[in-house]
């Protein structure tokens, strides 16, 4: 099964409600996100989803960045957690405490709750997605650390350039759908699905 990562424009004021009152997530979520908007031209949607290269994207946007840091590692960053806490739970590995935690508002039940980032945090990712082209992900792009070694033989030249392809692709869109909620004044909610 694929995940999609989802982003969706959503007004300042409505994320500090919803980080203020969680439970109404369920209810903005059906208000305000068909799943449907793939259709529509990117210029008029609300939201935008990656499926199947989110993590190659987000590989290529850091180009060796701190994973999950804003302002390019943004669709793993953390960010303002719309959701309570059901549980917590913890997992002895050697020395080390593995520890995480069960949301309530993880609706399509995928282990992560929905983030928001706030306009500020958004101006700030599109102004890094500014310096961002196909020549970056292209030299960003490298197979070595992101195909498992157990396949590496298998991939291809070809291979290689259509991973390089769906990312330049997907950033086509995204660009111009994170500079439209910067420019709006926007913020984001991510959710996967």
């Amino acid at each position: 099964m694929a995940v999609t990562i989802e982003l969706l424009m959503v007004a300042d004021k409505e994320i500090t409600n919803l980080a203020d009152v969680p439970a109404r997530w369920g209810a903005f979520l059906d208000a305000n996100w068909s799943g449907a908007e793939s259709g529509q031209d990117h210029r008029l949607r609300r939201s935008m989803g990656i499926r199947n290269v989110w993590s190659d994207v987000d590989f290529v946007l850091r180009a060796e960045q701190p994973m999950a840091e804003l302002p390019l590692g943004f669709l793993l960053a953390k960010g303002c957690i719309l959701a309570n806490v059901v549980e917590t739970h913890r997992l002895d590995v050697g020395a080390e405490v593995v520890q995480w935690n069960e949301y309530d508002n993880d609706l399509f039940g995928y282990g992560s709750p929905p983030e928001a980032f706030f306009s500020d945090e958004v101006r700030r990712i599109s102004h890094a997605l500014d310096s961002v082209n196909d020549e970056w992900i292209r030299n960003a792009f490298d197979p070595d650390q992101l195909v498992p070694a157990a396949e590496r033989d298998e991939f291809t030249a070809s291979d290689f350039e259509a991973r390089v392809q769906d990312c330049q692709e997907v950033l086509r869109e995204l660009k111009p759908f994170i500079s439209r909620t910067a420019n709006s004044g926007l913020g984001l909610v991510r959710f996967t699905w």
